[in-house]
């Protein structure tokens, strides 16, 4: 009997059970534990993809007339635009670094190489809040190219356009005659680029806009079409607002610092003397002083408004009271006048430039435009 019961298993009692059942617990609770913590940290790190990859993206930073401009268009356009002023930047100081220090001739263009550095990087610095304000001005000149049907670029123009940034023309320029009697005749001409030139330039610029911005061809075609629509509805309001021909007068001013020395001259004026001689005597305008005060012909928009409207007042001889401006206190005298006077090429220019932004101006005051709080962007 002794022997058969020692080979008989011994069952184990009730306080080993709830041992064993206890650590069976503890053992899946432990995995539970271990499988929630691995749910959680793969939702959290797929939570955050998801915000980064599509929804901060899709975040407006502004809406102009009900219009989104998104998250992910803002910091696209900052990068392009830093992508640019850093190779503008890098242009310029591989020119610095070219310049002789002991050059004494070279001292002017340092000089000019220095202050186009600062511009550029103070630009760098103003980047963000200069980009927003370059997509509302784009989206209201893309609504009103729509409205004017100037917004459809074909991809032959975009082409063209790459091309003559590039340098390049596809179809050869008759260049234009040159004076023998101009030094410049003198100086060999550098070469067109050729195609094989413009594939390898375009080609580069594109590894390094994918490189550094993160930007892609399709985007840099996405920014040359706005470019372009810009140029048209810029050329459309130019010409509907200013005409080739204006109103303007041909006039002489005389400049000086105090009220008592411009009545002084007026009285001098009434007492027979002459304006051109006064003009060259005392005329603190020293772009004019030595032509006896002749400003030339210029159209209305060109002068500063107290002075502009003294001189159309005048009839050709007469001569204003005293004009006080910003600049000081005038003496008007007007030589000519025409109605319809045609304006010269570079005159029409910025009169149309000023003419377009005084219209962009005017659609961002009636249009209703909301800004929200801008994301942070690599680097700023």
């Amino acid at each position: 009997m002794a022997r058969g019961s020692r080979g008989k298993a011994k069952e184990p009692s009730r306080r080993q059970v709830s041992k064993l059942r206890k650590m069976e617990r503890q053992e899946r609770m432990l995995a539970f534990g271990v499988g929630l913590a691995l749910f959680l940290t793969v939702g959290i790190l797929a939570y955050g993809y998801l915000q980064e990859k599509y929804v901060k993206p899709t975040r407006p930073v502004a809406k102009v007339d009900g219009e989104i401009i998104s998250t992910g268009a803002y910091q696209d356009r900052v990068n392009y635009r830093r992508f640019l002023l850093a190779l503008d930047l890098f242009n310029l100081e591989a020119q610095q670094r070219q310049l002789d220090p002991d050059d004494e001739s070279s001292d002017f263009l340092a000089q000019l190489l220095e202050q186009q550095i600062e511009n550029l990087s103070s630009q760098l610095a103003n980047l963000p809040s200069r980009v927003l304000e370059e997509l509302v001005d784009e989206r209201l000149i893309t609504s009103a190219a729509e409205q004017n049907g100037l917004a459809e670029v074909t991809t032959e123009e975009i082409d063209l356009e790459i091309e003559r940034q590039f340098g390049y023309r596809s179809t050869p320029q008759v260049p234009e005659p040159t004076p023998l009697t101009d030094t410049l005749a003198l100086t060999p001409t550098p070469p067109p680029p050729t195609r094989e030139d413009f594939e390898r330039s375009y080609t580069s610029f594109l590894s390094y806009l994918k490189t550094e911005a993160r930007l892609s061809q399709d985007y840099f075609r996405q920014v040359i079409r706005a470019s372009l629509i810009r140029e048209r509805m810029e050329k459309f309001i130019g010409e509907r607002e200013i005409k080739p021909v204006a109103e303007q007068v041909h006039a002489r001013h005389i400049l000086v610092g105090t009220r008592e020395e411009a009545e002084n001259i007026l009285y001098r004026l009434e007492k027979g003397e002459d304006f051109t001689q006064l003009a060259e005597e005392l005329s603190e305008d020293t772009t004019t002083k030595d032509k006896g005060g002749d400003l030339g012909w210029f159209p209305r928009g060109r002068m500063i408004t107290e002075f502009e409207e003294a001189a159309f007042s005048l009839k050709p001889g007469e001569i204003s009271g005293v004009v006080e401006t910003q600049f000081g206190f005038h003496i008007i005298k007007v030589e000519e006048r025409d109605e319809e006077r045609e304006l010269e090429q570079e005159e029409l220019r910025i009169l149309r430039q000023m003419a377009f932004a005084q219209w962009l101006l005017e659609q961002r005051e009636i249009a209703e435009i909301e800004y929200f709080p801008l994301p942070k962007v690599r680097g700023f």
